[in-house]
């Protein structure tokens, strides 16, 4: 991958990731979805085989659709998209 904040280890914010994953065309691996992630493979692994991560196998090699993985990631967001009133609050 060629995006910056993976190769130099810092995370992207969660837009990005998605951005990323929007652009994929081809199927990642568990490593890449790590990096990208920020987070160990072998959690990665674990999630998966207890079915918490979408994956899909082929050749005995687990691979992840990035279009799953991002409809996962806004599924369970706790950012919202709705616009912030900021207002005070009238008592």
């Amino acid at each position: 991958m060629s995006d910056r904040s993976i190769t130099t280890g810092a995370a992207p914010a969660q837009n990005d990731i998605l951005a990323i994953l929007d652009a994929r065309t081809t199927a990642m691996t568990i490593p890449e979805c790590a990096a990208l992630l920020n987070i160990d493979h072998t959690t990665l692994y674990r999630q998966a085989k207890i079915g918490k991560f979408p994956v899909f196998t082929v050749c005995n090699s687990l691979r992840v659709n990035p279009a799953e993985l991002a409809a996962s990631l806004r599924a369970t967001s706790n950012i919202s998209t709705a616009p912030i009133d900021r207002r005070k609050r009238q008592r």
